[in-house]
């Protein structure tokens, strides 16, 4: 992918890291393979794409990376495994920043809490109709308020905001 777009572009101005995969279960009860894959998931493939993504960046002396993190990096039952590689993705983005931010390269995150999304339709109903009572909107965040907050921090103008995680949780996962 990163070959492709040298090649086309010869440039790279906006990386997005926005995988995720969630496992629901006591910690105890997570099968340590379970652990491990969705760790994996949440933080190799935003580790990778940056590395990658650098390679390109460091040259042309600048860009933006965001990553997707998650407001559940606060503990919550149940997503352990989640929390874990989510709260490791929003570590990376500190350092990364702090390593890249001279060269003109910006990291940041976003972290949004519940969100329409299809991983949250595969949730347990009851624990989302709860959650959505705690948040004051008294709704999840959609999907386009999400984008609209990456689209946010990739402008240029948003040169001096460097190694944040922005919240996004409607006033209501604290």
């Amino acid at each position: 992918m990163f070959d492709a777009i040298e090649k086309r572009h010869a440039r790279l101005d906006v990386l997005v890291n926005n995988a995720g995969r969630s496992y629901e279960g006591l910690f105890a009860l997570t099968p340590a393979e379970k652990f491990v894959e969705v760790v994996q998931a949440n933080l190799m493939g935003t580790l990778l794409c940056s590395q990658l993504a650098l390679r390109l960046r460091l040259r042309q002396r600048k860009g933006t990376i965001i990553n997707i993190s998650s407001t559940a990096t606060r503990g919550p039952v149940g997503l352990s495994a989640y929390a874990a590689g989510k709260a490791a993705v929003n570590s990376l983005t500190a350092s990364l920043a702090r390593e890249v931010a001279g060269k003109g390269i910006r990291v940041n995150a976003v972290a949004p809490s519940w969100t329409e999304t299809d991983m949250l339709v595969k949730s347990n109903q009851g624990v989302l109709a709860e959650a959505a009572r705690r948040i004051p909107p008294g709704r999840f965040a959609r999907a386009e308020e999400v984008a609209s907050a990456v689209s946010a921090l990739a402008r240029d103008d948003m040169s001096y905001v460097v190694g944040q995680v922005l919240q996004l949780d409607g006033g209501g996962a604290r």
